[in-house]
Order: structure tokens, then C-alpha cells, then sequence
């Protein structure tokens, strides 16, 4: 899939050769032409439902948003300064997961109320050159399995010339998801 990035190493070595080690957003959609970029928290339910499970993606999303508007403050001192990702002129965070991911109590009120926050911190350090929001997508009711068992099965499936039956359908999964409404 053109313009797609499967773990994005996120500060590995900016603060030292030990800190931030493995740290990897799960997947970075990237368009040169749009200077838009859309790093995605995948979440695919091997385990049961639970707030923390919302909660621990919330909390990587948003701290890859802050790790970027870091980087872009600081890329003149980082080896960032020549990236074309560091003139992103948006920068959606997005959560993607089944919709039952999402079910539970204020869940889609909670993520529309952190998608508040990105914009005044990035208005804060950057100002108006860069636009930020948090996005909870669902795939379709009917994804609600993904067709491999591990990452090394879907690099095999997704990383041939001609996709597999099972890569068709995460990308038609990617392509039918749609944002989590607020429940009010």
C-alpha cells in the first residue's frame, strides 16, 4: 500500500542510545503532496474488552502527537531537520479498531473531548502551520477477525507483488472504516 509505513520507529536514539527503544507507531500513512500524515494505533481485540484497553491507546496516540510537536520544536538540535515528514501541515492521530472496541460506557464522548487537546498545544508551540486532531475510526462490523495470527503472517501476506485474499480485506477494511460518533 503506497504511502504506508509498518512500525514507524518513533524516538528511538533522539534521547540516548537506551531510551525510547521500541518504541514504534503500529502503521504511518503518509502523503508527500498533501503534507499530511496519519499515524494509526492499531487495535485488533485478541483480548477481552476493557477500559484500559481504550485507555493505553489514547494514551500512545497522544503521546506520538507530543512526541512529534517535540521533534518539530527541536528538529534545528535532532538529525530531523531534513525530513519532509517535520513540514507536516496535518497531522491526524487516529485509533483504528473493530467497532466493539469501541463499545462501553462515554467511550466516543471521551475520544471526542481528548480530540480537543492536540489543537491548543500544537497552537501553543507551533502555531497555525500545523493542524492537529485524534480520530477513533472503526472497521466495519463485519472485521471483526483479522485474517493472521501474528505480524510476521501479515508482512508474509501484505509484502508480496500481488495481494492475498486476507491483505484485499484489511485494505477494504481500511477503506470502509468510518469515525466513532459521540453517543449524544
Amino acid at each position: 500500500m503506497p504511502g504506508y509505513y509498518n512500525q514507524f520507529p518513533t524516538a528511538s536514539g533522539v534521547f540516548g542510545s537506551r531510551k525510547c527503544r521500541g518504541g514504534a507507531i503500529d502503521l504511518v500513512h503518509w502523503s508527500e503532496s498533501e503534507s499530511h500524515a496519519r499515524p494509526i494505533e492499531l487495535k485488533w481485540l485478541r483480548q477481552p474488552f476493557s477500559q484500559r484497553l481504550i485507555n493505553k491507546a489514547l494514551d500512545r496516540i497522544l503521546r506520538y502527537g507530543v512526541l512529534y510537536i517535540f521533534c518539530r520544536v527541536q528538529r534545528r538540535e535532532l538529525p530531523l531537520h531534513d525530513r519532509p515528514s517535520m513540514d507536516a501541515r496535518r497531522l491526524d492521530l487516529e485509533i483504528v479498531a473493530p467497532a466493539r472496541f469501541y463499545v462501553g460506557p462515554d467511550r466516543s464522548d471521551f475520544i471526542a473531548r481528548m480530540n480537543e487537546e492536540p489543537g491548543a498545544l500544537v497552537q501553543s508551540k507551533i502555531g497555525d502551520t500545523l493542524s492537529m486532531s485524534l480520530n477513533a475510526l472503526a472497521f466495519p462490523p463485519e472485521f471483526d477477525r483479522t485474517p493472521f495470527s501474528t505480524g510476521g503472517r501479515a508482512a508474509k501476506m501484505c509484502n508480496t507483488a500481488e495481494l492475498t485474499d486476507g491483505a484485499r480485506r484489511i485494505r477494504g477494511a481500511f477503506g470502509a472504516s468510518c469515525p466513532v460518533r459521540p453517543s449524544r
